[in-house]
């Protein structure tokens, strides 16, 4: 676990950039702000020691981009489930003459 210094400084240094990566990719600031938090929380649970900075900051980038994917796709697998039960439920009242 990382050091809260050490937390404060990635904070600072990459608060920004992650920001602007999640409304770029969510384009919705409560899901930006749930984004941030988990890619903190990641950074402060792992255990990698970075070589330097640019790959810390490469680290940041593909866990944030990957994060807002993961989230993407659970929203479109709710939509798609959704969507399927409410076919579902059209075609029984429509084959049990409710309609």
């Amino acid at each position: 676990m990382r050091s809260e210094e050490e937390t404060n400084r990635a904070i600072e240094l990459y608060s920004d950039m992650i920001q602007r990566l999640c409304m770029i990719h969510l384009k919705n600031h409560a899901d930006t702000e749930d984004i941030f938090q988990t890619v903190f929380l990641k950074y402060l649970t792992c255990g990698v020691m970075f070589e330097n900075e640019s790959h810390e900051k490469a680290w940041f980038i593909r866990i944030t981009i990957n994060a807002c994917k993961d989230l993407l796709k659970s929203i479109k697998m709710l939509y798609i489930f959704t969507f399927m039960k409410a076919i579902q439920l059209l075609k029984s009242e429509i084959f049990s003459g409710k309609m």
